[in-house]
C-alpha cells in the first residue's frame, strides 16, 4: 500500500482540487482556534469540559465512516456544489452565532441584562453549547485526516485512530486555550475573535465558487499576487494595531 500523509491527500492531485482542499484545511484550523478564543474569553471549565468530550465523540464516532469510504470518495462529494454551498450555509450560521452574537450579547449594557435576565441567560447557553460542539467543516476535517491515517496502516483499528486524533486536536485546543488567557487582555480577546470571525466568514462565503475552473498563468498570477499582497499587509497591519495598542496611546498620538 502507498505511502499516503495528510499533506498528500487526493484533494492535492490537481490545481482546482488543492483550492479546495486548502480551503477546507485553512478554515477547519480557523474554526479550532477560534473555538480557543471562544473558550478564553468566558474562562469556563464547564465549557472546555464540554468542548473537549464533544471533539473527543466526534473523532471516535467519524472513524467508521472514514474506513467505510474511500478518500477519493470523499474527494468527489465534497467537489459537488451541493455539498460546498451547504457547507458555506452551515458555516456561517455558525460563524454567526459563536463569534459575533457572542460578541453582541459581551458588550450589552448591564442595565439592559438585568432588565431581560432570564433572556439573557438563554442566549449565553445557547451560545455556548453551539461553541462547545465541532462546527460542521470541522467534522469534515476529521473524517479526512482519518482515512489518511488508515490507509498508512492496516493494523489500526478506526477506533484507535479516532482516539489519537481526537487526543491530539484536544490538546491543541487545550494549549491555545492557556496561552490565549494568559498572554491576552478581555479586550484583546474580543478583537482577535472578530479578526478571525471576519476571515471565517470571507472564506466561507467564497467556498462554492471554488469548483469553477481557473486559467492560471505564471505572469498574470504573479503581477496579481503583488498588487494584492500590499492591501492585505496594511489591513492586518491596521487591525492588529487596533488590537493590542491602547487606546489612550492612540488618542495621545493623534492629538499631538
Amino acid at each position: 500500500m502507498p505511502h499516503t500523509s495528510v499533506l498528500l491527500s487526493p484533494f492535492w492531485e490537481s490545481v482546482d482540487e488543492r483550492w479546495i482542499g486548502a480551503a477546507l484545511l485553512v478554515l477547519s484550523a480557523m474554526m479550532l482556534c477560534s473555538q480557543g478564543v471562544a473558550i478564553a474569553r468566558y474562562k469556563s471549565r464547564r465549557m472546555y469540559l464540554a468542548s473537549i468530550t464533544f471533539m473527543m465523540l466526534a473523532a471516535v464516532l467519524v472513524a467508521p465512516l472514514a474506513d467505510a469510504y474511500s478518500p477519493r470518495e470523499l474527494q468527489h462529494w465534497i467537489m459537488m456544489p451541493q455539498t460546498l454551498e451547504t457547507l458555506a450555509a452551515s458555516q456561517i450560521l455558525w460563524i454567526g452565532v459563536t463569534i459575533f452574537f457572542s460578541i453582541k450579547e459581551e458588550l450589552t449594557k448591564k442595565s439592559m441584562r438585568q432588565a431581560g435576565r432570564i433572556m439573557f441567560y438563554v442566549k449565553l447557553l445557547f451560545i455556548r453549547s453551539v461553541t462547545a460542539l465541532p462546527s460542521p467543516i470541522f467534522l469534515l476535517f476529521l473524517v479526512w485526516v482519518e482515512q489518511n491515517l488508515l490507509m498508512t496502516s492496516t493494523v489500526l483499528r478506526p477506533q484507535i485512530v479516532g482516539l489519537r486524533v481526537g487526543g491530539v486536536i484536544c490538546g491543541f485546543l487545550t494549549v491555545w486555550t492557556l496561552l490565549l488567557i494568559f498572554w491576552l487582555k478581555p479586550h484583546h480577546l474580543i478583537g482577535l475573535h472578530l479578526l478571525i470571525g471576519c476571515f471565517l466568514l470571507t472564506t466561507s462565503m467564497l467556498l462554492p465558487c471554488l469548483t469553477q475552473k481557473m486559467n492560471w498563468q505564471a505572469t498574470t498570477t504573479a503581477v496579481e499576487l503583488w498588487m494584492v499582497l500590499p492591501v492585505v499587509c496594511l489591513f492586518v497591519l491596521f487591525t492588529l494595531i487596533g488590537i493590542f495598542v491602547p487606546k489612550k496611546l492612540l488618542i495621545k498620538r493623534a492629538r499631538q
